[in-house]
């Protein structure tokens, strides 16, 4: 999703083909990403997801072999199907590196790129 091809739409809530490293002390599951925004991310629940364990993880993302993003992330939700989690202390260059990697990678939910 790159601004200048959708004039108004702000960049949140946007899929992104990724896969999410959640980890904590011990232990850590591999999930797909649902969505991303500048604020945070929404995973398909893993099993085995412990969400007292999890309530302040580190979340590594991936694309492919490529790490795009390693953040602090906090428990917002959690659900049956899925995980939320909100970036914790993101410095101006995270927030960059957000916003290039929904731009490369993300796409709206209705599809377009």
């Amino acid at each position: 999703m790159v601004d200048s091809e959708h004039p108004g739409i702000r960049l949140s809530r946007s899929r992104l083909q990724a896969t999410a490293s959640v980890r904590v002390p011990d232990h850590h599951w591999e999930t797909p990403v649902e969505d991303l925004s500048l604020s945070g991310a929404l995973l398909r629940r893993p099993d085995g997801f412990d969400p007292e364990r999890a309530a302040l993880a580190s979340v590594e993302l991936r694309c492919g072999d490529l790490v795009a993003l390693r953040v602090q992330a906090r428990l917002v939700r959690s659900d049956e199907r899925t995980v939320a989690y909100v970036f914790e202390g993101l410095g101006p260059s995270q927030e960059q590196d957000i916003r290039e990697l929904i731009q490369r990678r993300g796409s709206l939910k209705d599809g377009v790129a």
